[in-house]
């Protein structure tokens, strides 16, 4: 496959947002200069001004491209009904013109030359199935540089990590990439019948590259292609999690393995079981007494640089977390502990968390029902009949060092219990 002849179909579902997603289109024409592109919105039913300003903006932005190629370069489908994110993708995917599809959020924004790195690895490796770039927070802290597994759930790797971190860096193969920024070829995608429409906007992309994966296909975060995200920014979009999550493990249950420890190690982190029972990762030891030893007696300026740079230097947002809690500024404590809690899975922290509700303004209290729902849930994991069940559960990985992981948790609850 030559990179010259490459050419995509960028595909973007939309619901209301306008304003998101004319800034979305406007990066996508300035920043995407080196492939031939099609680009198809598919609204789902929008009450804002995509109605009307659709049309205008795509035709303007993208009404001279490509006719060669394409006969037009931008196509608006409006359906009737809202249909969510899978069945939107899939209709534009039917509509797309170009061998490789782009599903692209409309809570993006694009940067220069994000392109061709995603390119370039298709045209050297022929056994890819998908790739995706590394997603970026406007704070340059990571959003998406690969899926992994726990024991029970997928999760974001080096999510809130800077955009800078050796870890982040790094070419990433892993089980399941995010769907807000997907590069995939056509034919392979219409084979598999492409999103699973089942799914409420919510774990479609986790389930097709599972099935990808299981095919023997590689799927791959490319950051050198960095794109920003805004992240969930569809009204309602997280409400059909635990449905989604149902349908997840039915379909998809026995085709995942944990695999968080394995990229742990590989970047020099030590990984452990927390208290939800599942593998979290932290720095070794030597790290933290290291990190200790340079920041005693420096300024809060120094402490907060090293912690910046060290997301999983617990000790260092600890320190800062209760100076700031004895200080009076309870809005950076809570940070700092939602930050842990959100980590170590610690029932320790988000006692901490529920300990300062009332106590900090403009604070929604979902962040507290939240650490409350956890507290509780933490509790109850604390019965070593759960933690029995789990040993049982990883046995059938035959991962010696997961099961390691796993006795040794179990000896301490014991010991503990003892």
């Amino acid at each position: 496959m030559s990179e010259s002849f490459f050419s995509f179909s960028v595909i973007i579902p939309v619901y209301n947002k306008w304003e998101l997603t004319a800034q979305c289109l406007r990066s996508l024409k300035v920043c995407t200069q080196e492939y031939a592109y099609e680009v198809i919105v598919v609204d789902n039913a929008s009450s804002d001004d995509t109605q009307t300003c659709l049309e205008v903006l795509g035709r303007e932005l993208f009404g001279a491209a490509f006719q060669e190629l394409f006969g037009a370069a931008f196509h608006a489908i409006h359906l009737p009904e809202n249909r969510n994110f899978g069945p939107a993708c899939n209709l534009g995917a039917q509509k797309a013109q170009a061998p490789f599809l782009f599903f692209l959020n409309n809570d993006t924004v694009l940067t220069p030359h994000w392109a061709p790195p995603l390119v370039e690895s298709f045209a050297k490796n022929h056994d890819l199935a998908a790739v995706g770039p590394l997603l970026l927070y406007e704070n340059n802290t990571v959003q998406h540089v690969g899926v992994v597994f726990g024991v029970t759930r997928p999760l974001h790797i080096y999510r809130y990590f800077p955009s800078t971190h050796p870890a982040v860096l790094k070419e990433r193969d892993v089980q399941s990439l995010t769907g807000a920024a997907l590069l995939v070829q056509r034919k392979l995608f219409l084979s598999m019948g492409g999103f699973y429409e089942a799914y409420c906007n919510g774990f479609e992309d986790v389930d097709l590259c599972l099935h990808m994966h299981n095919m023997g296909m590689k799927l791959r975060c490319i950051p050198k292609s960095i794109i920003y995200h805004l992240e969930s920014q569809t009204p309602g979009r997280d409400k059909n999690d635990e449905n989604n999550g149902i349908i997840l493990k039915r379909r998809c249950g026995k085709l995942f393995f944990p695999d968080v420890h394995i990229h742990g190690i590989r970047d020099g982190f030590t990984p452990f079981v927390a208290e939800d029972l599942d593998i979290s990762l932290q720095i070794t030891r030597e790290e933290e007494n290291a990190l200790l030893a340079q920041a005693e007696g420096q300024s809060m300026e120094y402490w907060h640089d090293l912690i910046v740079n060290n997301p999983l230097w617990i000790g260092g947002r600890k320190y800062i977390a209760e100076l700031a809690e004895q200080q009076g500024n309870m809005r950076l404590a809570l940070f700092l502990y939602s930050e842990i809690a959100s980590w170590t899975k610690s029932s320790h922290y988000y006692a901490k968390i529920v300990a300062l509700e009332g106590r900090v303004d403009n604070v929604e209290q979902s962040l507290f029902d939240e650490a409350k729902k956890s507290l509780h849930k933490l509790q109850c994991y604390a019965d070593a009949i759960y933690i029995k069940r789990k040993l049982r559960e990883v046995q059938k990985w035959n991962d010696k060092k997961l099961l390691h992981l796993y006795e040794e948790k179990y000896a301490a609850m014991q010991q503990g219990m003892g």
